[in-house]
């Protein structure tokens, strides 16, 4: 569950770099989503070794059906005369 959000927490500091201020402003800056990362590495640091597996591979399943539905999932139609 955590793993989800180090990547959020860190696409924050990506797109206020890359993308430019926004009309949301966090007090403290870049200090809340640097805690909120340090906080989901703390959490993350306890998990067991089956957990670890479990989530790999779960993730690596996800990749390939990305990957095919990318591949094999938007082909164009062709039209027929």
């Amino acid at each position: 569950m955590f793993a989800q959000y180090v990547p959020t927490c860190l696409a924050v500091l990506v797109l206020r770099r890359t993308k430019g201020p926004s009309t949301l402003t966090l007090p403290l800056g870049p200090a809340i989503p640097l805690l909120a990362t340090l906080g989901c590495v703390l959490f993350l640091n306890g998990i067991k070794r089956d957990d670890v597996i479990f989530s790999l591979a779960t993730l690596a399943v996800g990749i390939a059906l990305h990957a095919a539905w990318r591949a094999f999932g938007r082909r164009p139609v062709l039209e027929t005369p």
